[in-house]
């Protein structure tokens, strides 16, 4: 993505989208199913699991058991959670016993918000989402931009290839940090020239030399 697209408006738009993706996919998903673009979005091996290949199945009991027991999921229920959960009947109808996958993937919730969400807890998401908003105000480092959006995209339908993936997982919360302390940090430093000026025009103005051994009347 050319670095002048990604303003502070863009990313905005970015992170909500991001925010409200399950729900959002689950309308069209809907909207789409027997139509021919549904035919095209949906796999021939797994045609019983519709649309999205079975995400919607996921998403909406994942939102129904968060809705279900709102005070647990202040919290969370801890990482990779799901199969100790009501969300287990929708993980065995999607995922069937001969799928050889590795047990985190095979368990994903296939969308990085609601993962998020769901295993940490609302005070977690709502944190998360505001250092998201947070990096979205500076420009800082623009080409990084890009990384961001790339990864806030592909959480779309994935957790553990975006989110709960080391490789850019880690970089990804880096980036976030750089931006938000970055940022505090030019402030900071921004605030102490400002006062060192104010206080060398006091001195200049009240008529004190550095070279002067007494004040100039």
């Amino acid at each position: 993505l050319y670095p002048k697209l990604l303003t502070p408006r863009f990313m905005r738009l970015i992170i909500i989208v991001w925010v409200i993706s399950a729900p959002l996919q689950i309308a069209v998903y809907g909207a789409l199913e027997g139509t021919d673009l549904g035919q095209i979005l949906s796999r021939e091996e797994a045609t019983h699991l519709g649309v999205g290949t079975g995400r919607a199945v996921l998403w909406s009991s994942a939102l129904a058991e968060i809705a279900s027991n709102p005070f647990t999921y202040v919290f969370g229920t801890g990482y990779m959670s799901a199969p100790s959960t009501s969300v287990l009947n929708a993980l065995a109808f999607v995922f069937v016993p001969d799928v050889d996958v590795l047990y985190q993937r095979q368990y994903s919730l296939h969308n990085a918000a609601l993962q998020i969400l769901f295993d940490t807890g609302a005070i977690s998401f709502i944190l998360f989402v505001y250092c998201l908003l947070r990096t979205a105000a500076s420009l800082q480092f623009e080409r990084l931009n890009g990384f961001i959006v790339f990864v806030l995209i592909s959480g779309l339908n994935e957790a553990n290839g975006s989110i709960y993936s080391l490789f850019t997982f880690i970089p990804f919360l880096a980036i976030i940090c750089v931006h938000c302390v970055g940022k505090d940090m030019n402030s900071s430093a921004l605030s102490k020239r400002s006062q060192r000026s104010v206080g060398q025009r006091i001195v200049s103005q009240a008529g004190f030399s550095p070279h002067s051994e007494s004040p100039q009347r």
